[in-house]
């Protein structure tokens, strides 16, 4: 599993969760104001809380949140906020702080500090998210930050001064914070707040999603707003590396200026996600993963795979099951072409597996796990491989068991087998790494440099690491 930093599978989210609510559009700051309070389910229908929400009346169904209330709820820190005498609001959290101004629907974060690496995200209940055995550190500066400022405006997305507090449209938060691999999503009259790595992983929720795709009308408002925050979203947020074929343009050229300029199917594509119906935006993204295929790291329609997997018999889900029929439609040779793309991911790993098995069938099988990172390790004589398909929490015992078996049986050369795995998560990675290099550096200790592609900040990120796995962190590892 590639975890997809470029923030494309919650943009999806965001943007059909909002279909079942009232336009998200720029407006007038004149425009009259509402307060009002919504229930927050944390991460499960058994943790709420009670958020104060502002709404504009021309978007009476759309809440725009806090940053301080929205980063409390998907980390486990406060922002405090403060307004400044220029009018502005300085955020401040425990590395750095971020101004937002809601007059020019603009937020700067300064060379000077790392507000994002203070970020910690609530991971209670998630599947991917939970670790206890490595323990973040105090991060680093290296090199390359630059002061940044996010223009919104540019983009037709408001930001709203109320009581003295800036408000974010819930979608637009969302997107900019998706590194703590957290959001919120408005359905129903009440946010959800959820763990997207897991929804990622497992095309569902814990709360019922049918209401999207109950209704395949959209307002105009919804889709205009949609549209420009996945240009948005794609302008700053695409990631790195971004080896599309359209990457480069993109680039260059911004988001939208590519789709009118690139193709007919580009041309198509916007034309689909700028509809009315939500039928026709869903297979707009089946034309984003046509258009930006990469090999399989960035996927566009993994809403689509939730809809056909649990609502197929909802009216959306009923419009294209049937559209998919007609072979003479000319969205469809595209929408099989972009499923092909992921099947041919699925296939050629199968393939690799199949042959990888047939490679180390003169090997002993030691043991196997089960769980979601697949894991087994085999032998030949005094050569030990641990493999496993997945960067996934369960990995970590079993190498661990692998380590132990290999030293009190005359394992000599010890081999980790990456070829089939699909990547994961970032704390695992740094588990296996501080126990190949322990012995020689005496420590726990371990490091990786990461980029942050909006502020171009390297970052080095210290990580404690309980190599024992006894629940403590100190010397004995």
């Amino acid at each position: 599993m590639k975890r997809i930093h470029s923030l494309l599978s919650i943009i999806l989210s965001a943007a059909i969760t909002a279909g079942c609510a009232a336009p998200l559009t720029a407006h007038a700051e004149n425009d009259g104001l509402t307060k009002k309070e919504l229930t927050a389910y944390l991460f499960s229908m058994d943790d709420t809380t009670k958020l104060n929400c502002i709404f504009s009346d021309k978007l009476p169904d759309v809440p725009y949140i806090t940053a301080g209330d929205y980063l409390g709820c998907v980390t486990s820190l406060g922002f405090p906020e403060a307004k400044n005498p220029d009018g502005t609001f300085t955020v401040t959290g425990a590395t750095g702080k971020m101004i937002v101004d809601t007059e020019k629907d603009t937020i700067f974060f300064g060379a000077d500090n790392d507000f994002f690496a203070g970020l910690r995200p609530r991971s209670k209940g998630a599947i991917l998210n939970t670790v206890n055995y490595v323990r973040t550190l105090e991060a680093t500066d290296n090199e390359g930050a630059k002061d940044l400022t996010i223009d919104l405006g540019a983009y037709g997305i408001d930001l709203i001064e109320s009581d003295g507090k800036a408000y974010f449209p819930l979608t637009t938060i969302s997107d900019l914070f998706l590194a703590v691999s957290n959001s919120g999503e408005y359905c129903d009259g009440c946010i959800y707040f959820v763990h997207t790595d897991d929804d990622m992983l497992t095309n569902s929720s814990y709360y019922d999603r049918s209401s999207v795709y109950a209704k395949n009308e959209r307002s105009p408002e919804t889709a205009d707003y949609t549209y420009r925050e996945l240009c948005f979203v794609m302008d700053k947020l695409y990631g790195r590396p971004a080896t599309a074929k359209l990457a480069a343009s993109v680039a260059e050229k911004g988001f939208d200026k590519t789709l009118d300029e690139y193709s007919d199917e580009s041309r198509r594509a916007k034309e689909l996600l700028l509809s009315d119906k939500m039928s026709d935006f869903i297979v707009g993204m089946y034309y984003l993963t046509y258009l930006f295929y990469d090999g399989g790291h960035t996927n566009f329609f993994l809403g689509s795979s939730e809809l056909l997997a649990y609502y197929n018999d909802s009216p959306v889900g009923t419009i294209l099951s049937e559209k998919v029929k007609d072979e003479t439609d000319k969205d469809v040779s595209v929408i099989k072409q972009a499923e092909q793309y992921s099947q041919w991911n699925k296939e050629s790993i199968d393939m690799l597996k199949e042959q990888r098995a047939k490679d180390y069938s003169r090997y002993e099988t030691v043991k196997t796990w089960e769980g979601m990172s697949e894991a087994s390790f085999i032998r030949s004589g005094d050569t030990g491989v641990f493999i496993f398909n997945n960067f996934l929490s369960d990995a970590v015992p079993a190498f661990k068991w692998a380590l132990d078996y290999s030293v009190e049986n005359g394992i000599k050369n010890f081999i980790v087998d990456v070829s089939c795995n699909t990547g994961g998560l970032v704390p695992v990675a740094a588990y296996m790494l501080a126990a190949m290099t322990s012995k020689d550096n005496h420590t726990n200790y371990i490091s990786m440099s990461s980029l942050n592609t909006l502020t171009e900040r390297v970052t080095e990120q210290g990580y404690s690491v309980d190599l024992n796995l006894d629940g403590k962190f100190g010397e004995a590892d």
